[in-house]
Order: structure tokens, then sequence, then C-alpha cells
């Protein structure tokens, strides 16, 4: 049910977005991420920071010279390395992510700006790879269980700067509110955090 509203909440958003704006503008931006998850239930594991990258678009829906509504379509490759009683599990996913922020602007006297923004956002799991024992994450097997979920959702926040050109700086921190562990998981928990800095350009 949260997948559903956070998923509606977003294209209300959009939809409402196109009916009162007062200009649109678009961009690219790629980002350096690292992340990790935060567990519990699962005894001594412990998940370490890993190195990753991002890649997508974003509009940038103005309504002023203080408010504006940014959504994005990114492509996340993402690192995270589980130790366990002394073994580390490497694994590696790829997903595709809708973050929508909220953001408040501040434009200055020589065109630039600086931002900050809040929002929702949702991912779905292309690709999740153990390395170590080279299995599928994603793959059900016979009692009709995955060992993690594809779906993902949660609250996200940035803050970046904007020169006159149009480049971009940026950073943000995703908090995942989901569990991505499949229920035949034993009780235990994982919910994804990632932290990321980038570059953009809007056009």
């Amino acid at each position: 049910m949260r997948k559903i509203m956070l998923l509606a909440a977003i294209a209300m958003a959009f939809a409402w977005s196109q009916a009162y704006a007062q200009s649109v503008s678009f961009g690219v931006k790629t980002e350096a991420n690292a992340s990790n998850y935060r567990t519990s239930g699962m005894g001594d594991m412990k998940s370490k920071l890993g190195l990753g990258a991002s890649a997508g678009t974003f509009a940038l829906i103005d309504f002023g010279n203080h408010f504006a509504l940014q959504p994005e379509l990114l492509v996340n490759f993402r690192n995270s390395d589980r130790k366990t009683a002394g073994v580390t599990s490497k694994t590696r996913y790829f997903d595709v992510e809708i973050p929508v922020y909220v953001v408040g602007q501040m434009k200055l006297a020589n065109d630039s700006r600086m931002y900050i923004g809040v929002g929702p956002y949702a991912s779905y799991g292309i690709s999740a790879r153990n390395r170590t024992a080279g299995t599928n994450l994603y793959k059900k097997n016979g009692d009709n269980a995955a060992h993690m979920k594809r779906l993902d959702a949660g609250l996200a926040g940035m803050i970046g700067y904007e020169f006159s050109n149009g480049l971009q700086v940026n950073a943000s921190y995703k908090y995942g509110l989901l569990n991505v562990l499949d229920g035949g998981e034993n009780g235990g928990k994982m919910k994804n955090q990632v932290i990321s800095l980038g570059l953009g350009y809007r056009f």
C-alpha cells in the first residue's frame, strides 16, 4: 500500500505541476554515489558503503522565483558489500529511479542560483547479483520467494548550486522506507540509504 501511495503522489505532483507551471526547463546529470543498507534482525551482519554511479535527466518546473518542482529519471549502479561472521558478500545492483523534489531556490544577481529540495522517490530493480556466490538476488527459488524485492521507495533530499551558464554541482541523500528483503528472510530487514555527489547541466 505504501508503494502505491508514493507512486500515486509522484504522478499527481507531476500532473499538477504541468497545469500551474510558469516555465519548464530540462537538464542532464551524473553522480558518484556511496550506498549501503540499514539492517535489523540479521544478527551480526554489517553493510559497508560501496561506490557506484548514476546518470539521467531532470525537468525544472518553476512556479516563481523561489519555488519549483524537479522530477528526475535516473539509472543507478550501486555497490554494497555485506559481512557476516567474517565472510564478505560482494553485491552489485542496477535500478531505475524516479525522485520528485519540492525545491526552494534563491536566484542571485549574477543569474546563478542556490537550491534545496525534498521529496519522495521510487525505484525498480533491473539487476542484483551476489558476485561472491554468483547468484541472482531477484530470482525466485523453490518456495516462490527471491532474496530481494525489486521495488523500493523512500524520502530524498538534495542541495546544490547552479552557475549562470547552467552548470550545476549538487549533493543528495536518499533514505529508504521499505524493507527490500523478500518475505522468506526470517524477519530480517534491510533498507537502502544512498549519498551522492554530482554534476548537472540545465539547458
